[in-house]
């Protein structure tokens, strides 16, 4: 009978436009583009010295998963905390996932965090490489 929280009118305006935008583009298209930045940027952290891309199965969505290796008696979740940090801090959209997220998974492969990144529709491949160079520079 009565209404158990606030609506978002701008949120579902939100919504309204990027579905119609969604639409326009075509999700194949969508999904082609994210699958193939996602796919560069694993290729591009693979190259660099440190860092292990953590992304398994045959197949992979637009989120790329990495972590950091420890050096100078540092521990590799140290290290990738460190860089989630400083990712952000340089301005980048990127997010932590600790053990405590996916127990199972990461438990079996020993790690305790790992740095998520997910490129979008939008994204180009010069940002990617910023994002590498950033990696590259900050912690490696």
């Amino acid at each position: 009978m009565f209404e158990s929280y606030e609506m978002s009118f701008a949120a579902k305006a939100g919504l309204g436009v990027a579905v119609a935008e969604l639409n326009e583009i075509g999700i194949a298209s969508v999904e082609e583009r994210i699958t193939s930045l996602a796919s560069m940027l694993r290729t591009m952290l693979a190259a660099v010295d440190g860092v292990t891309v953590q992304d398994r199965g045959r197949r992979l969505c637009g989120i790329v998963s990495f972590s950091v290796e420890g050096r100078n008696g540092e521990t590799a979740e140290a290290a990738t905390e460190r860089a989630f940090e400083q990712l952000v801090a340089a301005g980048f959209s990127v997010s932590i996932s600790r053990r405590t997220s996916t127990m199972i998974e990461m438990s079996q492969r020993g790690v305790d965090c790992v740095v998520r990144v997910s490129p979008h529709v939008y994204n180009t491949e010069s940002e990617l490489r910023c994002l590498v160079d950033a990696v590259r520079r900050h912690f490696i």
